[in-house]
């Protein structure tokens, strides 16, 4: 039952217009979290900061490869860096930190 009210009010705050971040993900943030954007910049080079804006803006490896002349398993390998560096497991949790950061 719990899990239905976590969804309803997560829904009710998207349709309001708020962003919602999952309970892991804020736990996470809040544990974890520099005083400023720019030590998670420091953290990533240039170059996966720049991958990292294209990913949460939604394009895929290959659109980013073929922006950066890079291969597929490049664009992977700085995907898999990124997530190892931030601690994150997927892309919402990317999404929700570049957010919470103002990466984006």
């Amino acid at each position: 039952c719990n899990d239905q009210n976590d969804i309803f009010h997560a829904v009710q705050m998207i349709l309001s217009g708020y962003t919602f971040f999952p309970s892991e993900t804020l736990n996470y943030i809040k544990s974890n979290k520099c005083s400023t954007n720019s030590s998670t910049i420091t953290v990533l080079s240039n170059r996966e900061v720049t991958i990292l804006r294209y990913l949460v803006s939604g394009l895929s490896n290959k659109e980013i490869a073929d922006k950066l002349l890079l291969s597929n398993k490049t664009v992977s390998a700085h995907k898999s860096n990124i997530y190892g560096k931030l601690g994150l497991h997927s892309i919402v949790e990317l999404i929700d930190y570049a957010k919470l950061y103002e990466l984006i």
